[in-house]
Formats: C-alpha cells, sequence, structure tokens
C-alpha cells in the first residue's frame, strides 16, 4: 500500500468539498430565483385580474368611441393631437378611469409595466 500524505489527503478532501458546496449553492440559489419570479408573476397577475374585475367594459367602449384610432406614427404631445382628445379627457368617464388605474398603481406599481407588455401584441395587431 502506498503511502499519502497529510497534505495531499486534506487538499483532495478540500477540492471534492468546493466542488459539492459549488454545485449544491448553485442548485438553491436557481431554486430560490426561480421562487421569486413565481412569487412575483403571480402578484402581479392576481393585481391585473383583480383591476380587470372592477372594470366596466362599457364604459370604457364609450371612452373609447370619444378618442380617435391608436396610431403608432402620431406624435402623442403635439398641439393637434391633444386637440382631438381634450373633448374625452375632460368627461367622468375618462377621470374615472384614470383614478382606478391610479388605484391600481398604488396597490402595485409594476402592474402598469406587465399590463403595457401585455398590451403590446394587441396593439400591434390592430
Amino acid at each position: 500500500m502506498r503511502f499519502i500524505s497529510i497534505n495531499t489527503k486534506l487538499t483532495l478532501i478540500a477540492a471534492i468539498l468546493t466542488i459539492v458546496l459549488s454545485i449544491a449553492g448553485y442548485f438553491t440559489i436557481n431554486l430560490s430565483v426561480q421562487r421569486a419570479y413565481n412569487k412575483i408573476e403571480e402578484s402581479l397577475n392576481n393585481t391585473l385580474l383583480g383591476a380587470a374585475r372592477n372594470t366596466n367594459g362599457d364604459t370604457l367602449e364609450k371612452l373609447a368611441q370619444l378618442v380617435p384610432p391608436y396610431d403608432p406614427s402620431a406624435d402623442y404631445k403635439s398641439a393637434t393631437y391633444q386637440a382631438k382628445i381634450a373633448p374625452a379627457l375632460s368627461t367622468t368617464l375618462y377621470q374615472d378611469q384614470m383614478r382606478w388605474l391610479d388605484t391600481i398603481h398604488q396597490l402595485n406599481p409594476h402592474a402598469h409595466t406587465s399590463l403595457s407588455k401585455a398590451l403590446s401584441p394587441i396593439r400591434s395587431s390592430s
């Protein structure tokens, strides 16, 4: 039987422990990050579902009839466009909708971003 020095044994044990702990750490971090993403996604979905449940579709349809159709090339800050939408902005339909969206934003500030991403395919197909 060959003699193996204590230094070699300790180095080998340290290398094995480093590899095992690195692998365990990777899987632990990966699992934690995935759980965090799932909780964030669930929270945003719950916020948006709650917002949708309290939204009156008939009222939104009436409001949509007051504004010009979506145009990706429009300059929304121009005086011409602002004049087109001024009548809609002064209605109680619009004010009520803005209050509701503000409430959603106060409950979950990230919900607006999620809603914008969810609506982007709808806007591009219009």
